[in-house]
C-alpha cells in the first residue's frame, strides 16, 4: 500500500534493539519483530505529503491503558501474528517502537495494540503495508512514561 522510497528513507532509524516475540509454538502465529527502539523528544511530525494510516485510539478508564486499532476482527478472522514485551525506566521517557509484521501468506484484516503505560500521551500508525496487505510496519510512540507494556495482535481479513 505505502512503499515509496521517501517513506522508507523516513523510517531508516538506528537499530537500537532487535527482539522477537511470539505465542507458544503450537499457535502457528507469525513472529512480530521490534526493529527499532528509540528515545524521542516529541510525537513525530510527519513530512507533508507523506500518507500514513493512523490507528484509532481508545483510552480506557484505567490511566495509561490505551488500545490502538485498525480494521475489524470478525467471526472469520484468525490470529496470524503476535508480540509483547515490557520496558521500564527510572525516569520518564519518550519512546518509539517500530514493529515489523512479516508475511503470513494471508491479507491483514485487523491490527490491535494494547499499551499499558504511565501516560495517556501517544500515537500509533502504519508506515507500510497494512490492511489488505500481507505485511506491515507499525510505529508506536509514547510520551512521558516510566514503563511500557504492550501486546500486539494481527488478524487475517
Amino acid at each position: 500500500m505505502f512503499s515509496s522510497p521517501a517513506l522508507l528513507s523516513f523510517l531508516i532509524l538506528a537499530i537500537v534493539a532487535t527482539t522477537t516475540f511470539a505465542y507458544p509454538k503450537e499457535s502457528k502465529n507469525q513472529l512480530i519483530k521490534v526493529i527499532s527502539k528509540n528515545d524521542i523528544s516529541k510525537l513525530t511530525s510527519l513530512p507533508k505529503g507523506l500518507e500514513l494510516i493512523p490507528l484509532s485510539q481508545k483510552n480506557h478508564e484505567t490511566r495509561g491503558l490505551v488500545q490502538y486499532s485498525l480494521g475489524e476482527v470478525t467471526s472469520s478472522s484468525r490470529l496470524i501474528a503476535t508480540g509483547s514485551d515490557e520496558y521500564s525506566w527510572d525516569t520518564e521517557k519518550n519512546i518509539q517502537l517500530v514493529f515489523e509484521i512479516p508475511s503470513s501468506g494471508v491479507p491483514i484484516g485487523a491490527i490491535i495494540i494494547l499499551a499499558d503505560t504511565s501516560s495517556d500521551e501517544g500515537q500509533a500508525y502504519v508506515t507500510s503495508g497494512g490492511l489488505g496487505e500481507e505485511t506491515a510496519t507499525i510505529v508506536l510512540e509514547v510520551l512521558n512514561t516510566s514503563w511500557l507494556n504492550y501486546n500486539i495482535e494481527v488478524y487475517s481479513g
